[in-house]
């Protein structure tokens, strides 16, 4: 067999596999990915709010393939790890803050660089060891669930924050000058409270994105700079 015949796939997101011996190539199979039925979905309602980019260690041809299928503008390919370290570096050094999403063993220091790490539940375990969060389901559509839950707990706790400062305010001066009875003060305490109670309560049953309707994203290890630093990340 010759294998410069078979040098190029006949699909430019293939990758050639060469089987030989000894003496001679005995036979080429092509290998391919298939992409994820939901991704189309995810990366759609991601590039509404987020800039994105593709970036992997497969060949060029391969990534502009399926960045073409995802309709994804920027991509990368043969990036080593390093590679996709100093693009996180690069992108943090310009003042943005990154979200990673990984799966590999060699994405454990790339997600470990990015402000907020998120590895998949299938993916190896450095991967988990590196990342902030662990989704414990392979489906892409946890992604946009879990970002638009993190969104809403942002919403709550500045509307939390805002009830009991205003509450605070009005309430605090009375008391001191004792124009509020004691039984009225704890009656007034307790209503501030289940109202703040009832209002976290509205993320049990808030909206999901579209794509991940009727899905639960479910997170593991979700750490302070989470809620700190997701809401402003750039997904690469």
């Amino acid at each position: 067999m010759n294998k410069d015949k078979y040098r190029t796939p006949p699909d430019s997101s293939a990758t050639p596999v060469f089987l030989a011996n000894a003496d001679e190539w005995l036979a080429c199979f092509y290998l391919q990915d298939q992409i994820k039925p939901e991704a189309p979905c995810v990366i759609k309602a991601l590039k509404q709010r987020y800039p994105l980019t593709l970036a992997s260690g497969d060949n060029e041809q391969t990534v502009a393939a399926v960045a073409q299928q995802l309709d994804l503008e920027r991509y990368l390919g043969r990036c080593a790890p390093e590679a996709k370290t100093d693009l996180i570096q690069n992108a943090q050094a310009k003042g943005r803050q990154v979200l990673m999403v990984g799966d590999g063993a060699n994405d454990g220091p790339v997600l470990a660089q990015a402000d907020v790490g998120i590895a998949m539940g299938h993916g190896a375990a450095l991967a988990h060891a590196s990342a902030d969060i662990i989704l414990l389901t392979s489906d892409l559509r946890a992604l946009p669930t879990l970002l638009a839950a993190v969104q809403n707990v942002h919403r709550i706790i500045r509307q939390n924050l805002l009830w009991a400062i205003v509450y605070n305010f009005i309430a605090l001066p009375f008391a001191a000058a004792g124009l509020v009875p004691a039984w009225a003060a704890a009656i007034g305490m307790s209503c501030s409270s289940l109202a703040v109670v009832l209002n976290s309560l509205r993320l049990v049953s808030g909206p999901n994105p579209e794509c991940s309707r009727n899905q639960t994203a479910v997170a593991d290890a979700l750490p302070q700079k989470i809620f700190n630093n997701i809401e402003q990340s750039t997904p690469i």
